[in-house]
């Protein structure tokens, strides 16, 4: 999948359920060549897997340092608020940067949800939001505890039909390690050739050991292509 382009839009203020608040706003177009039809099958399968849940929270785990995951994540993101008419919002550390210092457009306020701070931004014309990870830990750059983890979340989920998690590679950050316990369900990132089979392997006996269930996994950067390897993982 080629990468999808951002640019920063004028602000405005948009109705985000009952918080009410500026938040600032994006264009996004999506990439050329956008696997519709198997996005739209991703998402419905992931409902179909854990809609008895009273939340959707899906973390994209990922061991490789470039950014297959945070572009497929974001690409679902998209189909669930264009196509499926739904309410996703995408966390990742990847949050597109904010205009700078005195430009005619200015960085619009941050919402709070609960007790956290965080800025969000909405893709202009749909109801899909990215926020950032970064405020996931203390001021001196620890974990924030797992209580605080799981209210955040809940609390998330009161707004939107599915939150969709992005974290740093597992193999650079705990971040995902950490989180996996704490989502409602995991898909595995490969990376054409750039995961190896003994990455991927850790990679799913990490979330294995979280307890929460492993959904599916995707291929990034090559298209309808899953070694048997990979197939016999699974």
């Amino acid at each position: 999948m080629r990468n999808a382009t951002f640019a920063v839009g004028e602000i405005a203020e948009h109705s985000f359920v009952s918080a009410g608040r500026t938040i600032r706003e994006i264009e996004f177009t999506p990439p050329e060549g956008l696997p519709v039809a198997d996005l739209v099958e991703m998402y419905v399968n992931i409902e179909a897997a854990l809609g008895h849940r009273n939340r959707l929270v899906i973390q994209f785990a990922s061991m490789s340092p470039r950014p297959g995951g945070e572009q497929i994540a974001c690409d679902l993101a998209w189909i669930g608020a264009s196509v499926l008419g739904k309410r996703v919002l995408l966390l990742t550390s990847l949050l597109p940067p904010s205009p700078p210092e005195g430009d005619t457009i200015a960085k619009g306020p941050s919402f709070n949800i609960g007790s956290w701070n965080e800025e969000f931004v909405k893709l202009a014309g749909y109801e899909a939001y990215l926020g950032s990870l970064r405020g996931w830990r203390t001021s001196t750059g620890t974990l924030v505890p797992s209580v605080e983890i799981d209210r955040h979340l809940n609390e998330l989920s009161l707004y939107f039909d599915m939150v969709l998690i992005a974290p740093p590679p597992f193999d650079e950050d705990p971040l995902g390690t950490v989180l996996a316990r704490h989502v409602d369900g995991n898909v595995m990132v490969i990376e054409a050739e750039q995961t190896r089979r003994f990455a991927a392997i850790r990679l799913r006996e990490i979330l294995t050991r979280s307890g929460q269930p492993i959904v599916g996994a995707v291929m990034a950067g090559q298209k309808n292509y899953l070694p048997r390897w990979l197939a016999k993982l699974l």
